[in-house]
């Protein structure tokens, strides 16, 4: 069904795509259990069929935003990346999780990687309908996490955050940016290669680089702009 959404939204001539999903497969023997396991022919056909659906050929006119996962593991050093983030295409932005501030949380849940991801957006005590969490595959009966650790259960709310919260902002950004080269051009949209480039361009460099590359974070404003906000 995640690929058939994509290949939806191609058809329909979206310009953005956002993906806060993710397709994780280890080796047998890499050094981190509670992350899903996979044969190498298992892995061979996932990273195959993401392969295709990604394609430069099937993505060029549009821009990938991608949130990885909601795991505390360094994605440069896998074996095997997450999937979509590690077919890094000429359009695609991967985005990390900061609080307000910049700052990640020492919360053992976000995933990260200066190699991996491209900048980081505010997203990490999001208001949200209450639900009763989410457990992993590996570990179904184990505790409900978030990637900031907070869960309100048994009420209407709750506050939580991670990369897939903070994907959506980029990707918002990426409509404002695009909207405004429409109305400047009369109607001619910008390459996504560009409006990649005017996003990581303007981004603010106060995020930690050891995190995400060159310690960038959203600046909304600037990327609108392309330079200086009035």
């Amino acid at each position: 069904m995640r690929v058939e959404s994509l290949a939806y939204a191609i058809d329909m001539k979206a310009h953005i795509v956002n993906i806060s999903w993710s397709e994780i497969c280890l080796p047998p023997k890499d050094p981190h259990p509670d992350l899903l396991r996979c044969t190498d022919a298992e892995r061979a056909e996932k990273l195959a069929t993401m392969s295709a659906a990604f394609s430069e050929a099937n993505m060029e006119s549009v821009v990938l935003v991608v949130g990885g996962i909601n795991r505390e593991v360094n994605l440069d050093e896998l074996l095997v990346q997450d999937l979509p983030a590690e077919l890094k295409l000429a359009a695609q932005i991967n985005v990390n999780a900061v609080d307000k501030n910049g700052a990640f949380p020492n919360d053992g849940q976000c995933s990260y990687g200066p190699a991996t991801y491209d900048i980081a957006a505010p997203a990490r005590t999001m208001v949200v309908l209450a639900s009763q969490g989410v457990r992993f595959a590996t570990d179904p009966d184990g505790p409900l996490l978030a990637c900031n650790g907070f869960w309100h259960e048994g009420g209407e709310i709750k506050i939580t955050g991670g990369n897939s919260f903070a994907a959506p902002q980029v990707a918002g950004v990426a409509a404002l940016v695009i909207a405004k080269e429409l109305e400047a051009s009369g109607g001619v949209p910008p390459a996504p290669t560009s409006v990649r480039s005017r996003i990581l361009d303007n981004a603010d460099l106060v995020a930690n680089p050891i995190r995400v590359a060159g310690g960038r974070r959203l600046n909304a404003c600037r990327a609108v702009m392309n330079g200086p906000c009035p």
